[in-house]
């Protein structure tokens, strides 16, 4: 009676523990939820990926970068196409999670334990899910370690869980095929058929044709994922104030972690034997290696993954660490719940929450995932019908606040905003890369360069400057320029950047043939002219030192310092692996009527800096990463062929509005970020003045207005003045308040008539009671014929 009293009770409480750790994890991951497509950066390569998955393109091949067809299953993008399978497989990976875990806290865990992992899961912030995901391989290779034939049937479900994984984040792989291999090795030692890496395989290979992916195709996107993951350390990284301080923590208690876990393998190997306890070790140790490279690398808010494994690595060690004293189980739990607090500090850093507050809010987020369940399992077509219809009003208000042409061919856009094209319904035909800061190596660039060199490049390009992290604006395909020069012409514009249509001869002879010369990192490199448009590539070539940091971390970033005609500087990240094709790096080139004045053959214009020298810096002593010598290449743009090419309306319109901007350029000092060039003409942030030589007694047309950021998208100016005045008195006033007066937005002229006495005006921008979004700007000046 006694033993079936004992029986019953555990499994009282290894259901209790499955019940908790199961809403959890549906909580944490989000099983039923998915987003709405949203604008921004991260949400457009969420919408490009879906958009491409359901449009049939090839992942591996067409598509290239860090998510694959299942991607949705942890950036939750919803997609009509992928709603109910993902909601299905992320529920089987919150089941496997509760389920193995529970076993192991009930077969080796007290009361005390069950409690303290269910709070610690509870409280750990994860970053979206990576850490999650990676959870999973790493209960499977420990529980299947844990025991004999019985533990086939859930660490085999766990393989195949991993192979869908794997199609959605990439990251996954190393630490899966680790923990296959170990268990098939394992089976192989007991004699057993090993069948961990078959159900790996066997579940990507399913997921690759469920998608709708031609099997033949998976070597293709296995081979892609891991050109975009060998380039992603070198280019991706990123620090910030306290990067150094939470990497030395966490290195130092991951050390200190894995240094006692090997200690105590070491003087336990006589009583509980060595193969087992160590296979566990290098399962464990490789999954703190994964975690480290996806929170440590791009150390942001990344970070969490780092973080997050960690205290699930401390506390799953209490349940798979034989021998273990009471007293070293505490100082584990005790540990775990300390390792919360960085995720919650960097919460606090970033956006000002409070740490635990979300506590709070669980149980409520709980019982709406629960209602969410219910809806799905009683009424299935509603619950999808309700998705959709989000996901309609979010692209037609995405539409609404970035509106586009429309345009009768098919569409990418180098600004990282796929999510506007999409919303408007364009054709949109992604390069493979996607976005431009993630083709960072060689093979990236060449396969963009076939997409576009070939018949299936898209009808229209829309073309905007800019990139992330620092790097320089011309970085953005920068080695693709020149087959943009030679390909597209400029035909209109709209609020993303210039809009580019293919044609139907490209222009032969752009470029002239390079020159060569040699340098090191710190020295001063001269442009071979002064004038004239000028690509620069630069061979930056790693150590075999380099190599293996890059491997197990980071290597150094590198940048480069660029010096100006007009006496200025620039000092830009440089990624090796892009500098090695090369970019536009004379003249200036940061927005889209620079990129027109340049592309169509006129670099030498006034409004234009020309660089007149570079410096290529390492933080690091040259010579340890990378190889002191530096190859370098200056290849000039031939400029006559492209002034030639591009004659149409709209050219020679741009090129009218760039003019009338020089007078306001030429007798005016630049201090960015308040006031400094634009594609408006002069962004001049309120308060601002500028100086304006004039002919006495002309009269003069000003145009100026507001950017539409100031007023829509979530600005809110209260409005600016726009004030001419002579040295001696005010000419001419217009006040602009586009929040509430529609007739206010876009831009605005006014004319001036200039006193016989006067030969130079101030114009200037004047706040209201704010200015925070007082983002006014001046257009330039033209004379009036006739008056």
């Amino acid at each position: 009676m006694r033993g079936q009293e004992t029986r019953t009770a555990g499994l009282g409480w290894h259901l209790a523990a499955f019940i908790a750790l199961f809403l959890i994890f549906y909580q944490k991951i989000g099983a039923l939820s998915f987003y709405t497509v949203a604008a921004g950066l991260d949400p457009s390569w969420s919408a490009a990926l879906v958009h491409g998955l359901e449009r049939g393109l090839l992942f591996g091949t067409d598509v290239v970068f860090t998510g694959g067809p299942l991607s949705s299953l942890y950036t939750r993008h919803f997609s009509v196409v992928t709603a109910y399978p993902l909601a299905v497989l992320s529920l089987l990976i919150t089941v496997f999670l509760a389920r193995v875990w529970s076993i192991l806290l009930v077969e080796r865990g007290s009361l005390a334990i069950i409690a303290m992992v269910c709070l610690v899961s509870w409280l750990t912030v994860f970053n979206s899910s990576d850490s999650i995901l990676l959870f999973v391989p790493l209960l499977a290779g420990l529980y299947g370690l844990s025991g004999g034939r019985s533990r086939i049937l859930l660490s085999g479900a766990g393989a195949f869980l991993c192979g869908l994984i794997i199609l959605a984040k990439f990251s996954v792989f190393p630490i899966a095929l680790l923990a296959m291999l170990v268990l098939d090795v394992k089976a192989a030692v007991e004699r057993r058929l090993p069948m961990h890496l078959l159900l790996l395989a066997a579940g990507t290979a399913s997921g690759f044709v469920v998608c709708g992916q031609p099997l033949g195709q998976l070597p293709a996107f296995m081979a892609a994922s891991l050109d975009v993951s060998s380039g992603y350390s070198s280019a991706m990284s990123v620090v910030t104030g306290l990067s150094v301080i939470d990497l030395a923590t966490w290195l130092s208690i991951t050390t200190v972690f894995l240094g006692a876990w090997a200690r105590a393998l070491w003087k336990g190997r006589r009583e509980h034997g060595f193969w087992l306890p160590f296979a566990r070790f290098i399962v464990m140790a490789g999954f703190l290696f994964v975690s480290f490279k996806a929170g440590m690398v791009r150390h942001d808010l990344h970070a969490l993954t780092a973080w997050a494994s960690l205290s699930l690595a401390v506390l799953l060690s209490i349940l798979v660490i034989p021998g273990l004293s009471g007293a070293a189980i505490r100082r584990r739990m005790v540990l775990a719940a300390i390792l919360v607090l960085p995720g919650h500090a960097m919460l606090y850093y970033a956006y000002r929450i409070v740490p635990f507050s979300g506590i709070l809010n669980m149980p409520s987020a709980i019982v709406s995932e629960v209602k969410t369940a219910a809806e799905l399992i009683m009424r299935p077509s509603v619950w999808l019908a309700n998705l959709e219809a989000r996901n309609k009003a979010a692209l037609a208000a995405i539409k609404a606040q970035t509106p586009l042409p429309p345009l009768d061919g098919t569409v990418d856009i180098i600004p990282s905003a796929q999510s506007a094209v999409i919303a408007n319904g364009l054709a949109y035909r992604p390069r493979p890369t996607i976005q431009e800061y993630s083709t960072y190596s060689p093979r990236l660039i060449a396969r963009n360069r076939a997409f576009f060199a070939g018949e299936s490049a898209p009808d229209y390009l829309i073309m905007q400057p800019g990139s992330i992290d620092g790097r320089h604006p011309a970085s953005a395909e920068g080695a693709l320029w020149p087959l943009f020069f030679s390909r597209y012409e400029a035909v209109q514009s709209s609020p993303l950047g210039l809009i580019l249509k293919r044609r139907a001869t490209p222009i032969a002879d752009v470029l002239a043939p390079a020159i060569e010369k040699t340098a090191s990192f710190g020295d001063e490199v001269a442009f071979p002219a002064p004038d004239g448009a000028w690509m620069v590539s630069i061979d930056i070539r790693p150590t075999l030192l380099g190599r293996l940091v890059d491997l197990v971390y980071r290597p150094p970033m590198t940048e480069i310092a660029v010096r100006y005609s007009d006496g200025s500087s620039g000092t830009y990240r440089l990624i090796p692996g892009m500098a090695a094709d090369g970019m536009l790096l004379s003249p200036h080139v940061a927005s889209a009527s620079d990129y027109l004045i340049v592309s169509t053959g006129n670099a030498d214009a006034a409004n234009l800096k020309h660089a007149t020298s570079f410096t290529v810096r390492t933080g690091i002593k040259a010579g340890l990463f990378y190889d002191r010598a530096l190859a370098i290449r200056f290849t000039a743009v031939n400029a006559a062929p492209l002034r030639a090419a591009n004659q149409n309306q709209f050219v020679r319109d741009m090129q009218a509005k760039a003019g009338r901007v020089i007078p306001l350029l030429r007798n005016n000092d630049m201090r960015p970020p308040t006031l400094e060039p634009a594609a408006e003409g002069v962004f001049a942030h309120a308060p601002a003045s500028l100086r304006l030589p004039v002919q006495p007694g002309s009269t003069l047309r000003l145009f100026f207005g507001l950017r539409d950021g100031s007023w829509s998208g979530g600005g809110n100016t209260d409005g600016v003045c726009f004030i001419v005045r002579s040295p001696s008195a005010g000419l001419a006033e217009r006040c602009l308040d586009p929040v509430r007066n529609q007739g206010d937005r876009g831009e605005q002229t006014m004319d001036v008539d200039v006193p016989a006495d006067v030969t130079e005006l101030r114009l200037d921008t004047a706040c209201r009671a704010a200015c925070t979004w007082d983002w006014s700007y001046w257009g330039g000046v033209e004379g009036i014929a006739g008056k």
